[in-house]
């Protein structure tokens, strides 16, 4: 008789560890979801911001591009400049 006692007692105790783990998976579900979505929406909208910023940025400095100069017409002379190569015979 001990031992349909004893059998009984560990089955109600694994009903209730089960019950007790069920419950607390119902309730950390839905706050894992929302903080996920939460996380989403956050990295997202820093994306977002970051790739704004990054497209202003080119804007103005393909701006700043194209308003530098890097060769004047003061540079270019005109003149044309030979140059004299002598081969090496080597035989």
């Amino acid at each position: 008789m001990d031992f349909d006692f004893r059998k009984l007692l560990y089955t109600i105790i694994a009903f209730a560890i089960l019950i007790l783990i069920g419950k607390i998976f119902i309730v950390l579900v839905p706050l894992f979801v929302i903080l996920g979505v939460t996380i989403y929406i956050v990295v997202t909208v820093k994306r977002l911001i970051r790739e704004k910023k990054d497209k202003k940025s080119d804007v103005s400095s393909m701006e700043s591009y194209d308003d530098t100069h890097f060769f004047d017409d003061d540079d270019f002379s005109g003149e044309i400049i030979d140059v004299e190569y002598e081969q090496s015979d080597e035989d």
